[in-house]
């Protein structure tokens, strides 16, 4: 009966088991709350530089898949142009990519734009389906020595912001010359002899940065995209 009486547990042998427990899963809840930690700044990371690689993917598709299309200026009695505007903070022309519907869909009008943001800029992007040259000739106000003068877009509910708080966002245009000169970036694409001959950039160049610099994610670069349309749009060829 004794042996059966003094058989068990203590009540500080059973503090101390309860004590050991909860160090135990403090210890193991700890390490998990910073392995979840890690793995949340390692994936914010990841998000971070994806973006930043796809910013660069989707300007080189969308400049790259431009298309030397003419339209009739609805501000200038449906006069002839070349659908295409350069300037240093917006530009205008038709292609076939798009963020909606990649290049698979219709052909597009982009209108970029480099507008303030709450530090710094931002370069949006409105796309609307192309209506062919009649239609698009609704986006020229007018025609002004030879120049055609686009509607400026600007911000809507509808833009797209393809890249935000930047330190600055500029556009340049290459310019090919004879030899042997050399080749040049210009800040506009809106020159009456450009606009008469019909060619288009041989290149476009956004130069952007951002406003706080990360050094440990990807920093956004100038992006140049070569244009591989030779084509003298405002030009009838032979076999038209």
């Amino acid at each position: 009966m004794r042996n059966r009486r003094e058989a068990g547990v203590t009540l500080m042998e059973l503090l101390i088991a309860v004590s050991l427990v909860a160090l135990l899963s403090l210890g193991m809840v700890m390490a998990i709350r910073v392995g979840l930690s890690a793995m949340e700044k390692i994936n914010a990371k990841f998000i971070a530089n994806r973006k930043i690689l796809s910013i660069e993917r989707i300007l080189e598709s969308q400049i790259g898949g431009i298309m030397p299309v003419v339209a009739n200026c609805a501000g200038a009695g449906g006069s002839k142009f070349l659908f295409f505007e350069g300037k240093s903070n917006s530009m205008h022309f038709v292609s076939n990519y798009s963020l909606q519907e990649g290049s698979r869909g219709y052909p597009r009008i982009l209108s970029f734009s480099v507008v303030p943001a709450n530090e710094g800029v931002r370069l949006i992007v409105n796309e609307e389906v192309f209506p062919g040259p009649v239609g698009a000739g609704q986006f020229c106000a007018g025609i002004n020595a030879g120049v055609p003068v686009f509607n400026d877009a600007g911000a809507n509910p509808k833009s797209f912001v393809i890249a935000d708080n930047l330190a600055y966002c500029r556009i340049l245009y290459q310019k090919i010359n004879p030899p042997p000169q050399n080749d040049v970036w210009v800040a506009a694409w809106t020159g009456v002899e450009l606009q008469s001959t019909g060619l288009l950039p041989s290149a476009i160049k956004i130069e952007m940065a951002p406003v706080r610099a990360n050094p440990a994610n990807l920093q956004i670069m100038s992006i140049t995209a070569p244009i591989r349309v030779t084509r003298w749009a405002m030009v009838p060829y032979a076999d038209n």
